[in-house]
């Protein structure tokens, strides 16, 4: 992530509930937290890891 800023929403909704996990490991002489997301029970192809967000 390069950056992370505030932005308004014109049109604002509320997503349905998802599975996520998290890891922390080290990388480079740091530490990352990793968030993934499985998306919603009616995805497709269950347990499929939608989307990954890393923060350092």
């Amino acid at each position: 992530m390069r950056s992370f800023t505030r932005k308004h929403m014109e049109r604002r909704s509320l997503h349905d509930e998802i599975e996520a996990s998290y890891s922390v490991f080290e990388w480079d002489g740091g530490v990352l937290l990793q968030i993934d997301s499985y998306g919603s029970d009616t995805r497709g192809m269950l347990g499929k890891k939608s989307q990954t967000i890393q923060f350092d």
